[in-house]
């Protein structure tokens, strides 16, 4: 039968890359990059702790919320008149 993918490659291939996710901030791209490396590192070990690639993924995340929800958000509360 067929085998799945290795671990990291799928992790990679569903986060994609500037070509699947063009919206993505150069800091956002570099933590998943990163996490994206660190898996391939770790491969299929499952005794392993996994926990920097999660967070990896989880900075990246923090970084485009913050870019597109918190700071327009910040900005337009900072520029509604007081009542």
């Amino acid at each position: 039968g067929s085998e799945a993918p290795p671990l990291a490659d799928s992790l990679q291939e569903g986060v994609g890359s500037r070509g699947l996710m063009p919206e993505l901030s150069e800091v956002a791209e570099r933590f998943i990059e990163s996490a994206a490396l660190l898996a391939s590192l770790l491969g299929e070990a499952a005794d392993v702790d996994w926990s920097g690639v999660v967070i990896g993924y989880c900075k990246a995340t923090e970084v485009e919320a913050v870019r597109r929800i918190v700071d327009p958000f910040r900005r337009r509360i900072s520029q509604a008149p007081e009542s």
